[in-house]
């Protein structure tokens, strides 16, 4: 389970960079690892996913015999994922984009300036 939120951000971080997305010159002075940077991604990405696959694997001597137990990490993701899905497309998503303004992000917009997400910027 605790590989999962690292290879869904290795993930988004390696489909942004397969895409030309990222690094972009307007992020700033940022650590960076140059030409490494989409080897060391694609590495982590790797990684993440065999790990979390091994971790979970269905083996008898650890879970013992019954299949409910053996598949219970893949039960458990999958039914999380289900459940999430359904709350996000029958609840959430018709809730539109609802942000109070005490949890809006200060952004700033020119040096100095800072706009609050979604207004325009002075």
């Amino acid at each position: 389970m605790f590989y999962l939120p690292y290879l869904a951000v290795t993930g988004a971080m390696l489909r942004k960079r397969m895409r030309g997305e990222w690094p972009r010159p307007e992020h700033g002075p940022y650590f960076n690892l140059g030409r490494w940077g989409l080897l060391v991604n694609v590495i982590a990405v790797v990684y993440g996913a065999v790990i979390a696959f091994e971790i979970a694997w269905p083996r008898a001597a650890v879970y013992g015999t019954k299949w409910y137990f053996r598949f219970g990490a893949y039960e458990f993701i999958g039914a999380s994922f289900i459940i999430g899905c359904l709350y996000y497309f029958l609840v959430q998503k018709r809730k539109g984009d609802v942000v109070l303004d005490e949890h809006r992000a200060d952004v700033p917009a020119l040096p100095g300036e800072h706009v609050h997400l979604g207004e325009a910027a002075p």
